[in-house]
């Protein structure tokens, strides 16, 4: 745990190093539209960085580079850019697990999770970005299901 926390704190934590190759728009804010793009960018640097090989075959045709079919990577990006970039939040250090475990929702029936991943989850999931399958909890509503039943 504490080697996961070490690596949040100074990799994922530093998300101002995004920022400075995916400006806000000219009204200084981020919007609902550009997370697509942020998305797939920011997928296709961490498949540059983790999986050469991989990304090698999109050299001369990016545009055939669909991300949306990892959708593990996909949603891990859709949450940095609507937590930090559209709503501005702050990144605390209990993020990062949170960030981890967002993996999984993409291929759960069900997804439980805190109030704040929660709700980002649900815009996420309200702009028809990624998790139209997977119903959204949190913990006490699923607590409160599995004690009616």
């Amino acid at each position: 745990r504490e080697e996961f926390l070490e690596f949040g704190n100074s990799e994922f934590m530093n998300l101002e190093k995004f920022k400075s190759n995916f400006p806000p728009g000219k009204d200084g804010a981020y919007t609902y539209e550009q997370a697509e793009f942020f998305a797939w960018g920011n997928t296709v640097d961490f498949l540059g960085r983790e999986s050469r090989q991989f990304l090698e075959q999109f050299k001369d045709n990016a545009s055939s580079l669909n991300t949306c079919k990892l959708p593990s990577l996909q949603i891990k990006s859709l949450l940095i850019f609507y937590k930090y970039y559209i709503h501005g939040q702050s990144p605390l250090q209990s993020d990062f697990m949170d960030f981890a475990h967002v993996s999984y929702a993409p291929y759960m029936a069900v997804y439980v999770t805190e109030r704040n991943v929660l709700n980002v989850l649900k815009r996420i999931k309200g702009y028809g970005h990624m998790l139209t399958q997977t119903r959204l909890l949190h913990v006490s509503e699923f607590i409160a299901e599995i004690r009616s039943q």
